[in-house]
């Protein structure tokens, strides 16, 4: 990859002040600002490219291959994995970047049939195309495959006990004990006393009964997970074939 140059102040050139412009925002590059550059090594000698410093350098502009296209697209699906809130949203990152992929490897076929057109027959270099565009239709099948190979968290398995209205549901409870004479002579009283007092028991507030979603606990749980989504989707769309 070609070295890129920075320059403090763009000065004057030999053959006088020209029009230079940004290749990334296309806005001029004037006399006394700083910038960078680079060359593009080519056929016919070279590129030069030049840039504002805060101007980011796609990485489809250090080639003239048509995988450029997709090497910008892994600089956005980067941007979009991370900007991804759930598993629909990775999901739909990759299925964009799989559509460039896509795009790209149709252009090489197209490529080689024009050239198999043109020659009558399939050449080496005809050969070389197809068997890229190939690897690349492959590839796009993989990352539209792609599945997370953890488990996703579920919002059930993540509750906690609302501790006050728990213990002003239990404190109701306890104010409700009917009392039980153990002194009453009369025993079918006595029974319907005890009766009352068990049922009361059985009615006891169970904790259970008071469990809430934890959406903190669920938030720290799912962003992990996410975390580690987003670095097996990153993987297979790093994992070019060609």
């Amino acid at each position: 990859m070609a070295r890129t140059t920075f320059v403090k102040a763009r000065r004057v050139g030999k053959k006088g002040a020209y029009e230079l412009r940004c290749n990334g925002c296309g806005q001029p590059i004037e006399i006394g600002q700083p910038y960078k550059w680079f060359k593009m090594k080519t056929t016919y000698g070279g590129i030069k490219r030049s840039y504002h410093p805060d101007c980011e350098i796609p990485p489809s502009h250090r080639t003239s291959s048509r995988m450029g296209e997709i090497y910008d697209a892994q600089a956005t699906l980067g941007k979009d994995l991370e900007a991804a809130q759930d598993f629909d949203g990775i999901r739909e990152a990759l299925e964009a970047f799989s559509s460039v992929v896509r795009e790209v490897g149709e252009g090489y076929t197209e490529s080689a049939d024009n050239m198999e057109e043109g020659f009558g027959h399939e050449t080496y270099q005809s050969q070389e195309i197809r068997e890229r565009a190939e690897g690349l239709e492959s590839w796009a099948d993989e990352i539209d495959s792609w599945d997370f190979s953890g488990d996703e968290p579920d919002q059930d398995d993540f509750k906690c006990l609302d501790q006050e209205a728990y213990d002003e549901a239990h404190k109701a409870w306890e104010d409700e004990e009917p009392s039980v004479d153990e002194s009453e002579e009369d025993e079918d009283e006595l029974a319907s006393q005890q009766s009352e007092h068990d049922d009361w028991e059985a009615s006891e507030p169970s904790e259970s009964e008071y469990e809430i979603d934890d959406e903190e606990a669920f938030k720290e749980a799912l962003d992990e997970v996410l975390d580690e989504a987003r670095s097996e989707a990153q993987d297979v769309a790093d994992n070019c074939p060609v």
